[in-house]
This record gives structure tokens, sequence and C-alpha cells, in this order.
């Protein structure tokens, strides 16, 4: 197989595997020996090359030879040379030519060696080498010489066995790699029967004084057995087990597109474990939003991972206005911080490309912005004026008389919308309105109202005459000028800009930033950057406060060019409300060297503007900032401005432990769940404390913050999960497993697994009851076989698990522990038949009605009553339509009794028109009108839905009574078979309820099945007796 290329492996891979920087044994230089054959850069080498051990082989016989006919020219050396090796001469270049020649082609691939080896280490003495054959070592080295492993190396992968031109070859090859490799750990190999000869190969260190003999022995085997073909590799697939290669074939399908045959796999990945592989699944499913159905669309958005439904929430909006209703609650979503920036960024256009917005739609929007904790942050303040503007202002404006909450969003929406003279007048009006927040706001849009009836302003440059329309006209072409893309034309604009008298020009743009169009107060917001006019600084802050992020450009460029002090300054000169949106434009405009100024701010009474300072602060990034919001942290007394002090401190990519501490001993869950979210994923092991108190916190979201970040831990460090989940309590314990059954499968079937054997008759019940979390197979046998465990209570978490797992091949093991001898056994079994939909539970259910104990009888009587298998009532339908079978069916239902109402009803539903008669007869036998009409006032439709449908069939006097009370039922399903009913039934009694109901229904099928069963009824609408 292919060497596995992962992070670490990747790097690596960057050395010695293309030879980039691989280096010669024997010169010390990168890139290896010519004479020895290096592979071509770049090329992979592969040591079990076929014909590789022939070359070992000759270049032994090579070293052997040469040594013979240069024995008498140069003496052998019983001690190793005490010259430095670079006394000694090197082989000529014509030697080394002339071996390479005669040893022939080199190997194909032969492993190269690390580009970073260090030195050999040093070897036991040996006789040295003679001097005719350094030529031949230095020439072996750069194919063979071993290298001594980097203790911080990873450990090498087995190349693929290329595949041999003959069997016999490829064995030799093998072999000839085991010599070598007994070379490279420096000891000596013996003689084998697949060892022809064994040659000495001498091997000299290029940077070492002393010759160190390493011998070596090629080998030439006798047996040739066939190798095996390795298992190819693993290839990128929406059902491989590895998520990484899922994650690999959703980009594949991503590049290629996807087909309608792919798609119902891909919305299956959606329940992916893997998180990556969701996301990834859902960006692949925008490109057929069309096809996506709205069953995937609810699940995305319930994700509990952030991203993932950030990228649900950007499919949905592929799918156009159809889920209006799920998306527009989002926009408040602030624990989910990308999800909601996904809903406010794609919902203001999709409200734009409806047509109508539904009353339904505008509630939910104005509700969900309503109950947010506190007005719109200066990230969401942008979004939500599109919003306003998506929605239209006639539309919010006429939201400010409602009575609940949604007044309070209307307001929010308009306040970060323009500021027009309506919506001024409209907000101005709610100056008694009993929530401060509002009255607050009409007091701005009084306030606002009263400067602009003012035609002066307040500014000494307004003293002059207005503008005329044509002077006017002529400052706004030049100030259009200005951004020409002809330099010539922006020059001739500043000169006539600058000929006109200054108190003009102001004018002009104060008027463009008031009045104007944003491409009018753009070109204006030039004019004030080129000819230096900050004496409207604060019309352009408070333009610039108004627009989106994107438009604000030309505003920022202009405040830019403001003295720092000055620019400080307009702080002082916005609306209260304004203020935490103009300390984001100053950050904007000016970068680090305004926050020293906006400090002073954190003091400020008003928490927008304490956490507009503490978030700019916390994006630049400055070490000192850090201080700051530890200080928050400890001192301010807003939860929501502490828990931003928190994110601030886990942006700065420091030590957070004393921070994570101070978090959690915070009394409010907001805080702490930030920390929870924000810090632990940097502590490491140091987070595992903190994470064991959040699991047993009172406030269900620091324990769900705690649960999602202990199930989405990449350590794996099974033996801290298994901790975790002994210290919860039962029902944190359900919750936990829940999440991981969600995010973390894998995990819980390796702690189940790893533990259902344990001695610990405890471990033995909480690995069962991971087991039922994990719904793999695996913990399906082991849950089965864990019934005949010894101890009582591990066969009743064994049951338990079944029923979480709800396979119907555990139906034979828990009908058999219904004979459990012990009655918490029995339950548990009980419990698990009833979630289960096959037909054979039904006998087991049946049986558990006669049991001894009471308790065990009580449950299932319950089970019966609650249970519903549309199988068996198909097959029961079948089994009273037969006359012969009707009998022993009829004994059987009526000896369950009153639990076989569901049962029965199913039936109804289920079967044909046949039995609706005798399962009627067999409802009122058992169980009677007067109990289903009870189930009439019921929240549940479908459950008042069952109940009439039960009734109906009884039929009687009092099941009139029963139908005819239902027919202003709220669900027209209802209504519908009522009417039909009352028709069948044709007592007189229902037709003046039908006229005064059913013939009136806004739904045409009810008043087509009431001008039905009138006629049945022998009455028509208009006849004086049922006026």
């Amino acid at each position: 197989m292919e060497r596995k290329q992962g992070l670490i492996g990747g790097l690596l891979g960057q050395k010695g595997e293309d030879g980039s920087e691989g280096h010669d044994a024997s010169s010390g230089k990168a890139g290896g020996s010519d004479a020895g054959g290096s592979p071509p850069k770049g090329k992979r080498v592969d040591a079990y090359e076929e014909d590789w051990y022939r070359s070992l082989k000759a270049l032994a016989e090579r070293r052997a030879q040469m040594a013979e006919e240069d024995d008498e020219e140069a003496p052998a050396a019983s001690e190793p040379s005490d010259e430095p090796p670079s006394d000694q001469e090197p082989p000529a270049e014509e030697e080394l030519e002339q071996l390479a020649a005669e040893i022939g082609e080199p190997p194909a691939e032969v492993l190269e060696p690390d580009a970073a080896a260090p030195e050999p280490s040093e070897q036991p003495a040996a006789a040295a080498p003679e001097p005719s054959d350094q030529p031949v070592a230095a020439e072996l080295e750069a194919v063979e010489a071993p290298q001594p492993e980097d203790p911080d190396s990873p450990e090498p992968v087995e190349p693929v066995r290329a595949e041999a031109a003959e069997p016999v070859e490829a064995v030799e090859a093998v072999e000839a790699v085991e010599a070598v490799e007994a070379v490279e750990a420096g000891e000596a190999v013996e003689s084998i029967e697949a060892v022809e000869a064994a040659h000495a190969v001498e091997v000299v260190a290029s940077s070492e004084a002393e010759m160190v003999p390493i011998e070596a022995q090629a080998a030439a085997p006798e047996a040739e057995p066939e190798s095996e073909p390795e298992p190819e590799p693993a290839e990128a697939s929406l059902n491989a087990r590895d998520p990484e290669q899922r994650r690999l074939a959703l980009r594949e399908l991503a590049e290629r597109g996807l087909g309608d045959g792919e798609l119902e796999q891909v919305m299956g990945l959606v329940l992916d474990p893997d998180q990556q592989v969701r996301r990834l699944a859902l960006e692949v499913l925008s490109t057929r939003a069309d096809r996506v159905d709205d069953a995937t669309i609810r699940q995305a958005l319930m994700d509990p991972a952030d991203q993932v439904r950030a990228t649900a929430v950007r499919l949905a909006a592929e799918r156009g206005s159809r889920d209006l209703v799920l998306l527009a609650p989002l926009v408040a979503a602030r624990r989910w911080p990308l999800t909601q920036a996904a809903a406010l960024d794609l919902l203001p256009e999709l409200l734009a490309s409806t047509s109508t917005l539904g009353e339904t739609e505008l509630d939910l929007l104005l509700t969900s912005i309503g109950e947010m904790d506190s007005p719109p942050t200066m990230e969401e303040g942008p979004s939500i004026a599109r919003l306003s503007r998506a929605a239209g202002i006639s539309r919010l404006v006429g939201s400010l008389s409602l009575p609940d909450v949604r007044r309070l969003g209307a307001v929010r929406i308009l306040v970060e919308g323009e500021e027009a003279p309506e919506i001024l007048r409209a907000l101005a009006t709610l100056v008694s309105d009993p929530l401060d927040e509002i009255r607050e706001v009409a007091e701005v849009a009084a306030d606002a109202i009263g400067r602009t009836d003012d035609p002066i302003g307040g500014s000494e440059f307004f003293e002059d005459a207005p503008l005329a329309p044509a002077e006017a006209e002529r400052i706004a072409s030049l100030a259009r000028s200005l951004r020409d893309a002809d330099e010539a034309v922006r020059h001739l604009a500043r000169s006539g800009l600058g000929g006109v008298e200054r108190n003009r020009v102001l004018a002009w743009a104060r008027e463009a930033m008031h009045t104007g169009d944003l491409d009018t107060a753009s070109a204006a917001a030039e004019t004030v950057g080129a000819l230096r006019l900050y004496e409207i600084g604060v019309d352009i802050l408070n333009r610039a406060i108004e627009l989106p992020l994107e438009a604000r450009e030309p505003f920022l460029k202009a405040l830019a060019r403001v003295r720092l002090e000055d620019l400080v300054g307009l702080l002082g000169q916005v609306d209260e409300s304004r203020k935490p949106e103009a300390i984001r434009v100053l950050w904007n405009s000016s970068g680090p060297p305004v926050l020293p100024h906006l400090r002073a701010h954190l003091d400020d009474p008003s928490i927008p503007v304490r956490m507009a300072v503490l978030e700019v602060m916390g994006e630049s990034g400055d070490p000192s900032c850090v201080d700051v919001a530890r200080f928050v942290l400890e001192t301010d007394q807003s939860p929501p401005l502490r828990a931003a002090a928190v994110r601030v401190i886990a942006r700065a990519n420091i030590d957070a432990s004393a921070a994570m501490t101070r978090a959690m001993g915070d009394a409010d869950p907001i805080v702490r769940a930030a920390a929870l979210e924000e810090l632990t994923p940097d502590l490491g092991r140091e987070a595992e404390p903190f994470l064991l108190r959040g699991l047993s916190d009172g406030d269900e979201p620091v324990r769900r913050a705690a649960m999602n970040q202990l199930a989405s831990r990449e350590d794996n460090d099974h033996e801290f999960v298994w901790s975790a989940f002994r210290q919860c309590r039962p029902e944190e314990r359900n919750e936990l497993g829940s999440v991981f059954s969600y995010s973390n499968q894998a995990a819980l079937t390796e702690l189940a697994l790893m533990h259902y054997g344990s001695p610990d008759h405890e471990e033995r019940v909480l690995a069962l009851e991971l087991a039922g979390w994990s719904r793999s197979q695996a913990c399906l046998e082991a849950s089965i076989q864990s019934l005949q465990d010894p101890v009582p209570a591990v066969r009743a978490a064994a049951a338990a698990a079944l029923g979480r797992l709800r396979d119907t091949s555990a139906v034979r093991a828990l009908g058999n522990a219904i004979e459990d001898p012990f009655p918490e056994v029995r339950v548990e079994a009980v419990r698990a038949l009833g979630v289960i939909d096959d037909e054979a539970v039904l006998g087991f259910l049946v049986a558990a009605l006669q049991d001894a104990d009471g308790g065990v009888r009580t449950v299932a009587s319950e089970v019966l009553t609650q249970w519903s298998s549309p199988a068996v009532a198909k097959r029961l339908a079948g089994v009273l339509a037969v006359p012969n079978l009707r009998g022993a069916a009829t004994e059987l239902l009526k000896k369950i009794g009153p639990s076989s109402q569901e049962l029965l009803i199913d039936v109804l539903l289920h079967g044909s028109a046949e039995v609706v008669p005798i399962v009627g007869g067999l409802l009122g036998d058992i169980v009677g009108v007067d109990r289903l009409a009870g189930r009439l006032g019921s929240t549940e439709a479908d459950t008042r839905l069952r109940a009439v449908e039960g009734i109906g069939a009884i039929g009687g006097p009092e099941a009139i009574d029963a139908l005819i009370g239902v027919l202003s039922d709220p669900d027209e399903r209802i209504r519908l078979r009522a009417t039909r009913f009352l028709a069948a039934l044709g007592d007189p009694r229902g037709a003046q309820a039908i006229v005064d109901a059913a013939l009136n229904d806004p739904v045409p099928e009810i008043v087509a099945a009431a001008e039905e069963a009138l006629i049945r009824l022998g009455v028509r609408s208009g006849d004086p007796q049922v006026a």
C-alpha cells in the first residue's frame, strides 16, 4: 500500500522522499552520489524493486575482485587509520565512473537515506579496509549505507512490494532486503538456507576519521514461495469507516457535482458522527438545495456544532423563502455565533426576494429580536438595519402598536435602520411606553426631530444663504469627479472645489450626509477627506454608523484623516444609543492608536458601550488587552460583559488556567458556559477538572457546554471520558450519552466494549448504558450476551440498552428475559419490547400481563396501552377479516383488555372497511366511548384524531354527542372525519350541528363532506327544519 500522508507524514515527506534534502553518505553533499546511481530527483524509491538484491551482490563481488587486484599495491592495515578523513585521497572520478559501468544499471528504486540523519555509532574494532576498497565502499555507501536512527524521527513506513516479473525474483528481493536490514542493525547475519554467499561490505563514514567495517551478505534463496499481494489502499467512499475517507469522498463529489442517485446518501451523512463530514455534506447538498427535504434541514439546524448549523442556514437560504419560519428565530441565536452570523447575513436578502412577508414570519422575527437580553450589538446592528429595509418600514412602524415583546423587536430593528423622518416621528410617540428601553429610544427620537426642525443646526457656517440648486449640483459634480479613474480629472476636481468658498462646500457636504443617497454621501465623504473639512466629522461618523460594513470605506477614509484627539472627541457628540457602533467605526478607521483613548469608556455606565470597547480591544491582539479583560472578568457587574472578557482571553493564545478558574467560579451560568466553550480547547488535560465540574453544574447551559466539549475532544483519552460518565448522576449520564451518541459514537462503542466484561458489576452496568447509546452491532451483541450475566442489575441494564437500540434481532432474547427470576429484569425486558415493532412482541407482552409480580403486570399494561405497531395491526386486521380465525383473535384482544386500545385503533387505520364493525364492537366492549371521549381534550391533534376513529367505529347515541363536539376542532382532519362519521351513523341529531359548523367551514373539502352528509341524512341545507 502507498505511504500514508497525514499531517506529520506530509511534512516529513518533504525530506528524503523527493531527494530535495538527501545527502550522499560518502561525500556529505546533497543529492547523493552520481556514481552510485541515485534515482532521479522526485522519483519514489522502493527497496523491494525486483533485481535489487542483484545490485548488492554485484557490488560485493566487484569489491572483492578489486581487493585481490590491489592486494600488492595497498597493504592491509590491522588497525583503523589515525589520519583524519581530509588527509585521505578520495577515489578518482574516472574510477567511480568505471566502477559504475562495470556494476551495470542501478536498481530502479532504492530507499534513500534520511537527509538529516546523524553519524553512525562506532562499531566494534575490526580489520581496516583495503585502500583500494575505499572507492567501492564509498560507492556502496551511497546505495546501501545504513543510517543511524534519529530518536525524534518517526517510525519508517514499509514501502509497497512491487509485483515481480517472476515469483523467484520477488522472493529473492525480499530476502535481500532482510539481509540489508540486518546489516543496518549492526548485527552479523548468520548463514541460512536461503543465503548462497555472504560478502563483507565495509562502510566508510564521510565524517569519521576511523573506518568502521560492517558485514553484509547477499542472499540467493532456494525456496520460491509466491508472495501474497498487499491489500489495496482504502478508497474515498461515502460509506468508509474512516471519516477522512468520507470527507475526501464529499470533496470529490463537490468537484464533480451531486447526482440524483447520491442525493439520499449525502443527506444521510447529516447524521454522521464526524462534524466535518456533516458540514461537507451540507455544502455538497447546497448545490442541489431544491432537492433537499425539510426533515434534513430541520435536523441540520439542530446540530450540536455551531459551524454545521451555520452551514445548514446557508443551505436553507438556498431553498428560498420556504424556510423563513426556521431561519427567522436564528437572528437572535447568540449562543450560536456562527449560526446567528449566517442568519443575519442571509435573511435580509432572503426577505428582500420574498414578494410578501407573512405575518407568521414577521412575528417570529420581531419576537426573536425583542427577546434578546440586550439591544443588537455592533456586529448585529448593520445586518438588522438591512432587515429593516427588507421587511419594510411601514410594516415595522405598524408593529409599534403590538401589545407584547414584538413591539420591542420592531423598535430595535427601526433603531438600527435609517433615521428617516417618518421613523423618528413614530418612535417619538412612545415616550410613555412601560419599557425603559423603548422610552429611551423615544426620547432620543424626539430630540432628533427637534434638531432636524432647526434650520441652522448650531453651526456657524450655515449663516450664509442656502445653496441654490445649480450651485449644489456643481459642487456635487466636482465631488463625484474625485473618484474618477483619470488622475487629470481628479486633479481638476480638487482644483475646482478649492475655488469654491469653504462654507459653501461645508453646507453641501453636511446636507449630503443628512439627506443624500449613499452615492452622494460617499462623494461628500471623499470631499471632506480631500479638503480636510473636519468640521462635519460628527456628521460623517453618524452616517457611517447607519451604513452596513461594506459601504463604510469612503467614510472611514475621511475619518482616518481627522486628528486622533478630535476623532475621539466625536464620541461625546453622538447619541448614547449610537456610541457602541461609533466606537467600532473609530477602531476601523484609526486602528491600534485609538485604543488608549477608548479604555476610558470601560467605565461607561452603558453595558453595550463597555462591551464594544472590550470587543475592539480583543480584536486588536494587543497583549495589554488581556489584563483589561481579566480585570473586567473579576470586577464587572454585567454577566454578558464578563463572558465577552472570557472570549477576549481565549483569543489571546496565552495560559488561561487562572482565567478558567475565575470564570468557573462565576455566579452567572453565561460566564461559566463561555469559559467551557472558549477556554477548555486550549488547556488540554488541565481542562479535565473543569469539565468534570461543568458536568455536574446546576444550570443546563453549563452542563451542555461541558458535554459538548467532552464529546468533541480529539485526544482519545477514553479513561477520562469513562471517569466522567462514572461521576455523572443518572439523568446527567443520559444527557451526556445522548450528546456522545450524536457526535462521537465511536468513543461510546470503544468504552462499552472495553468494560462490559469487567469483574466489577457496576462497571458492567455503566458499559451497557453506553452500549445502548452507541447504536453499533458489536454493542447490540454485547447487550444480548449480558442478559445472561449472573448479576440482576447487569441483566436489567442489558435489557434497557436493547430498548434503546430497538433492534428486532433482540426480541427473542428479551422474550426469554420475561421469565427472569428477578422482577426488575422482567420490567426492563417488557419496556424494551414495548418500543420494538415486531410481530413476535405481542405474545410476550400478553404473557407479561399474567406475571406474578404486580409491578411487571402494571408495566405490561402501560406498554400495551401505548404500544403502536403497524406491522402487527395489519396482520391482526387480516386475521379479524377471516371468520374462522376471528374468534381466537377476539379472545386474545379481550384478554389484553383496555391495553389493546391503541392496537385496535391501528387496525382501524391500517385495515379494510370490512373489519371496522368488528373492531368497533371490540372497542365498545373493551374500552367504551366514554374512555375514548376523554382523550378528545388532549393537546395532541393525533391523539384526538385516533379517539375520533375509535368513537366513530363504536357508534351509538353516545358517539353522536362526542362527534358533534369536535366539529369545531382546530384540526381540519378531525372535523372532516367527524362529519363523515355523523353521515355514516345516520342520526338526525347531527344534521343541525353539521349545518351550524361544517357548512361554514373555511376548508372546501369539509363543506363538501357536510353537504354530502346532509343528503345522506335526508336534509337540505335550506330546509326550514334545519334553519
